[in-house]
C-alpha cells in the first residue's frame, strides 16, 4: 500500500493540511435563529501567466446552515475576504443555507507559477461579513489555518474503468497514525469509504493509493482525512471526478508526451469544449477552448499532469492522467 517515490518526482509540490476545527464559526441573531458558517480555501487557479509573474484565483468551498426558529430565508449579504500575503482577495457566497464552491476575484503575484500553493501564497485566513434580519452588519473570522505534523506534497484523483483511483504522497510525517478516504455527493457531507495506516514519523517520502471500487454514478468529491496519534484530524483539499458514459468515451495521445502537440478523440463538437491543464498539485497551469482535436500546449516541465476537458453546455468532466517526457 505505501511505496517511496523518488524525490525528484515531487519538487515545489507541497501542499499543507489545515487544522478542520478552525473554519467554522456561529452567529447569532436577535430573532431566534443562528448561522453556522464553515469557509475555507481548497486550492489555488492560476488563470494565466507570464516570464514572473501570474494571475491567480482560489477555490473556497462553503457550508451554511441555519437553525433555530424565525430563520429566514434568505440574508442579505454574505461577502468574504482571504487574507493572503500582502493580498486580500475578494469573494461571495450565496446569502442563504446551502454548501459548494465559488472562487475569488482575479490577485496578481509574482514569481513561478508552477510553485503557487495556499501555503507559498499564505492564504491562511478567511473573514465574512454577515448581515441579515436580527443580524447587524458584522465581520466574523472564520479560519486560522494551523499546520499540523503531515505535509502533503501531492494528491490525485482519476477515473480509471469504471473506478477511481486516488494516490497522494507526503514529504514528511509527525505522529500520523492513519488517512481517512472521504467522498461526498455535494461537496458539503462526507461520508468515510476507506482507511490507509500513515508511516507515524517519517522524513522521507511516502506514496499512498485507495482504489473507489463503486463510485458515484454522477459527479464525486474526494477528500483525505489525517488522524494524528492524538487523535487530531485535519482534511486535505478536495478533488472532483466526474463518472458518466460520456466522458469515459474521451481520450488523448500520445501519453507519454516528448513534444507540446496533442490529440483529443471522442469529441463530436470541439468548439463546445474547454480544455484545462492540471498540474499534479492541483493548480491550472493552461486553459483553452477548443476547435479541433489538435491541441498546441505550451512548454510543460516534465511530470505528471491532468488534461480536464469540460463540456461548456452539459457541464461534463473529463479528467484524463498525462505524461510530459
Amino acid at each position: 500500500m505505501k511505496k517511496l517515490l523518488p524525490s525528484t518526482l515531487l519538487v515545489l509540490l507541497s501542499v499543507l493540511f489545515t487544522q478542520q476545527s478552525q473554519a467554522q464559526a456561529t452567529v447569532n441573531s436577535t430573532t431566534g435563529y443562528s448561522v453556522y458558517m464553515d469557509v475555507r480555501p481548497v486550492r489555488v487557479i492560476v488563470t494565466q501567466f507570464w516570464g514572473d509573474g501570474y494571475n491567480y484565483q482560489v477555490e473556497m468551498s462553503y457550508t451554511v446552515r441555519f437553525s433555530g426558529s424565525n430563520a429566514p430565508s434568505n440574508l442579505w449579504n454574505m461577502n468574504g475576504t482571504l487574507g493572503c500575503t500582502n493580498k486580500t482577495n475578494g469573494f461571495q457566497i450565496p446569502a442563504k443555507a446551502g454548501s459548494g464552491t465559488v472562487t475569488t476575484w482575479n490577485t496578481t503575484a509574482s514569481g513561478d507559477y508552477r510553485k503557487a500553493s495556499l501555503s507559498s501564497l499564505g492564504c491562511n485566513a478567511v473573514t465574512m461579513e454577515i448581515e441579515g434580519p436580527g443580524i447587524a452588519r458584522q465581520s466574523v473570522s472564520v479560519a486560522q489555518p494551523i499546520v499540523l505534523g503531515v505535509k502533503m506534497a501531492s494528491f490525485n484523483a482519476a477515473l480509471n474503468s469504471n473506478r477511481v483511483s486516488l494516490d497522494w504522497s507526503t514529504a514528511s510525517e509527525d505522529n500520523n497514525d492513519f488517512f481517512t478516504i472521504e467522498r461526498s455527493a455535494n461537496g458539503g457531507s462526507w461520508s468515510a469509504i476507506g482507511q490507509v495506516k500513515g508511516a507515524v514519523n517519517s522524513s522521507s517520502v511516502n506514496f499512498y493509493q485507495f482504489t473507489d471500487a463503486a463510485p458515484l454514478t454522477a459527479t464525486s468529491y474526494y477528500r483525505i482525512r489525517q488522524t494524528d496519534l492524538d487523535g487530531k484530524s485535519t482534511v486535505s483539499d478536495i478533488k472532483t471526478v466526474n463518472n458518466s458514459s460520456i466522458s469515459k468515451t474521451i481520450s488523448l495521445y500520445p501519453v507519454p508526451n516528448s513534444g507540446n502537440n496533442i490529440t483529443v478523440t471522442g469529441i463530436r463538437e470541439y468548439s463546445n469544449q474547454q480544455l484545462a491543464v492540471i498540474s499534479s498539485n492541483g493548480n491550472v497551469v493552461y486553459n483553452t477552448t477548443m476547435s479541433s482535436s489538435s491541441v498546441e500546449l505550451p512548454k510543460l516541465s516534465t511530470g505528471f499532469y491532468f488534461i480536464r476537458i469540460t463540456d461548456k453546455i452539459s457541464g461534463e468532466v473529463t479528467n484524463i492522467r498525462y505524461i510530459k517526457n
